[in-house]
Parts: C-alpha cells; structure tokens; sequence
C-alpha cells in the first residue's frame, strides 16, 4: 500500500518552499531540485517552527547549491509574492522602454500598432496578436539596446506578417539587417529557462 504524502507551501526569504509530510521519517531532510526549488521533507507530528528553524540553519547551504545550478544556467523559482513585486517595481520603465521604440520604428517603418501592454509571461519575450495588439516581458528593460530594440522590431513586423515565413525575415533583416545575429545572442539568454516563445 502506497505511503500518503501531505504538502504545504512556504514562504522564505522570498521563495516558495515545499514541505512534504511522509510517514516512516526520523529526521528532516531537505533538497534542492535543479531549477532551484527547495524542498524539506518531514515526518507528520514535526511542529512547523522546528521544520523553519531547520531551514534557517540550512540557508547557506540552499543558497551554495542554487548558486551552483544557477552556473549551470539554471534560474532558481520565486515565490509568487516576490515574482509580483519584481513585476509592478519595474513594469512602468517597461512600458516606456516598449512605447518609445515602439513609437520610433513606426515612424521610420510605417507601422501602424495597437495598444501595448506590458505582462510577466514565462515563456516570451514579445507578442502580437491578429488585431495588432502588442504584448512586451517586462524583462526587456533588463537587455542591452540593441537585443530589445530586436523584441520591439520583431513584434511590428508581425503587424504585416503574422507567421514566420521567408517574407517575415526578409521584412525584418530590411529593418535590421544583423537581426540574425541579435536572434542568436537573445536566444543564448535564458527566460525562466522555458525557452522564448513566438520564434524569437
């Protein structure tokens, strides 16, 4: 008969962690997935507040191990919270950032954009819908120049051709002619390493 496990969720210096209650265990164990998310695993009757002092004294070692996978090239999870709050301190630069190169290539182009919204998505770094409505990561103002002015460009030439064909391309190297080579260098960037979406 299979062992039944119980999961609570908690919150510590700013990400999530996971506590898993199993049957049988005689002391608190504690791991560190490669994305970074911790886990403690703990017998049932365990009181909360020596599962937290356990993980305070296991700190440092948590954070060593994340440092490790993080230079491996893997991003460790926030917490909601913390997610939420890095989204709102910085969307407002995002939207400027978006609205002023936005702006800019429209006018030497000839774009004619719908509304941009600026959004924490896990997966892109930009989108555009049917009706010309333009979506931005928030995590642009974090690139250098020249890979946002790349997001922007890209997104206003699905404005004319919403799929990647040869005449996509061509559209978007007549606008930046070294597009291929800022495609490569964002695509060496990891964006909550779950790839970039959109065939950015």
């Amino acid at each position: 008969m299979s062992r039944k496990k119980s999961v609570t969720i908690l919150e510590d210096a700013g990400q999530t962690i996971h506590i898993r209650r199993r049957r049988g265990l005689k002391t608190l164990r504690i791991a560190v997935a490669s994305d970074g998310q911790v886990t403690v695993s703990a017998a049932k009757l365990v009181p909360m507040f020596l599962i937290k002092r356990f993980i305070v004294r296991q700190r440092a070692w948590i954070e060593a191990a994340q440092e490790r996978f993080r230079a491996a090239g893997r991003q460790p999870r926030l917490s909601g919270e913390e997610r939420r709050r890095r989204f709102v301190e910085h969307r407002d630069r995002a939207a400027r950032l978006a609205e002023d190169r936005v702006r800019w290539f429209s006018e030497q182009y000839g774009f004619d954009p719908g509304p941009i919204a600026i959004r924490d998505q896990r997966t892109r770094w930009g989108s555009c819908s049917a009706r010309g409505a333009l979506s931005f990561n928030y995590r642009i103002v974090f690139l250098p120049e020249r890979l946002a002015d790349y997001i922007v460009a890209h997104e206003l030439c699905h404005l004319r051709e919403l799929n990647h064909g040869p005449r996509f391309w061509q559209l978007l190297e007549s606008i930046l002619p070294d597009a291929e080579l800022r495609r490569e260098a964002l695509r060496s960037l990891s964006l909550l390493d779950t790839g970039h979406g959109d065939g950015l």
